[in-house]
């Protein structure tokens, strides 16, 4: 296929993101003829195919980390990106450059052409996204991919992959149900559609338990080996980190805040041993280098000192659970004011019942995304169990109103669409204050 010269970068993202108004069409049908298309880039890269409501991007991120230090040539798909659309697809730790993106996204776009004159639907973002960087990955000439589901699992544009080294599920909980089911076994059942016939999975250790029935039995229906992932000791923490210790593992320092970031590492750590058992060589070594260079955007991430300012994409009601037991472990005793917008397709009134109380103060802001519930709609919602609850016309008047109470931390929380707003408006104010 020729390539055009004048394809560029801003050209791509106006073509990715220009194909949102598709909507999101679960499915396998598109994603494998455009890959068939671009030349099946999926068969020459050893895939760890990620799946889970929450985690799994940790995972995803972990385990790459951990490859790369162990010297191989390692890519990690996730999704959404918070601050720049590169962070989606990363190479050794990353971001893949622009003229990767301009180059591959040209070949998927002929292709989408093609099949459209084919009589096929055009591809949707996600699954442009993902063909892509699967290109970029292949170009690159990456031997292994931690690869994070988008959106469930068996009919998610990354199921497209017919042969993984392992599996694995990380916590399941209630999220997408308009597209999973509403209940988690249901749930489940759509994250189990990655599992393949005899390829071995690990399972987050704390899974509920009508879910891991759902696993173990759609384990022994594909001969699955299945491995439970230890649980954590946690030995000290602060918001810079987690320090802990698990089976033979000692003293693992992972840059992430909270207990659950720990427990989302264990399930590395089994990755990794089910990866070793089929001859590849991860030395400890690379494993607590691995874990020390995680960075993770958006999750519990500390963005400004004095006072402490963290953004963190909890949204869902585990996501939420697990932020607000990280606050009252880390911050106890602390002035603590929370910034929060959510969609109002999320349950956005069970968040803010689950994470009242724990604020001194909280102020809503509406999200840039057509699916934003507005702030006042959400105040209405947060007033009912949190005190001092206050509209916010701007993520700017937000940072504003908060450190104008002299707190001892801001914790910006909810839709991961509004952090890098978040993160501007704060930079902003207080390079105006410098």
């Amino acid at each position: 296929m020729k390539l055009s010269n004048d394809f560029s970068y801003d050209d791509a993202l106006s073509f990715i993101h220009g194909s949102l108004k598709l909507g999101s069409k679960l499915g396998l049908t598109n994603i494998r003829e455009l890959c068939e298309r671009i030349g099946r880039p999926q068969d020459s890269l050893g895939f760890v195919h990620i799946a889970g409501t929450n985690g799994k991007g940790t995972v995803t991120s972990s385990l790459a980390a951990v490859l790369t230090a162990a010297g191989y040539k390692t890519g990690a798909y996730t999704s959404p990106f918070v601050y720049r659309f590169n962070e989606r697809i990363q190479i050794d730790g990353k971001e893949v450059d622009d003229a990767s993106i301009a180059k591959n996204t040209y070949i998927v776009k002929k292709a989408c052409e093609e099949m459209v004159e084919a009589g096929f639907n055009h591809p949707t973002e996600f699954e442009i996204v993902t063909a892509v960087g699967l290109l970029c990955f292949q170009e690159a000439g990456c031997r292994y991919v931690a690869l994070e589901v988008g959106l469930g699992g068996r009919l998610d544009a990354t199921n497209v992959i017919d042969n993984p080294l392992c599996t694995a599920i990380a916590c399941i909980g209630y999220d997408h149900m308009q597209y999973l089911g509403n209940s988690i076994s249901e749930i489940a059942a759509e994250k189990c559609g990655i599992l393949k016939e005899g390829v071995p999975a690990v399972i987050y250790g704390e899974q509920p338990p009508e879910a891991l029935e759902v696993i173990r039995e759609k384990c022994r229906e594909k001969n699955v080996p299945m491995t439970i992932a230890p649980l954590p000791e946690i030995t000290a923490a602060s918001h810079v980190g987690t320090t802990f210790s698990a089976e033979e593992y000692e003293e693992l320092f992972l840059p992430l805040a909270g207990a659950h970031m720990a427990k989302n590492a264990c399930v590395t750590l089994a990755i990794i041993d089910v990866l070793r058992k089929k001859g590849i060589e991860i030395p400890d070594e690379a494993i607590y280098r691995g874990f020390q260079a995680v960075r993770h955007r958006g999750r519990f991430e500390t963005i400004g000192e004095a006072p402490l300012f963290i953004l963190d994409g909890a949204h869902n009601d585990d996501g939420i659970t697990a932020l607000k037991k990280a606050a009252e472990d880390l911050f106890a005793g602390k002035k603590l004011v929370g910034i929060t917008g959510m969609l109002a397709d999320k349950e956005y009134e069970k968040a803010m019942e689950k994470i009242g109380g724990v604020f001194h103060s909280l102020y809503t802001v509406t999200v840039p995304s057509p699916r934003a519930l507005s702030a006042e709609k959400l105040k209405a919602a947060a007033e009912k169990y949190n005190r001092n609850v206050h509209a916010a016309s701007s993520m700017e008047d937000a940072v504003r109103l908060a450190l104008m109470e002299k707190p001892d931390v801001i914790l910006a929380f909810g839709s991961l669409y509004m952090l890098a707003d978040m993160k501007a408006a704060h930079d902003k104010i207080k390079g105006e204050t410098a």
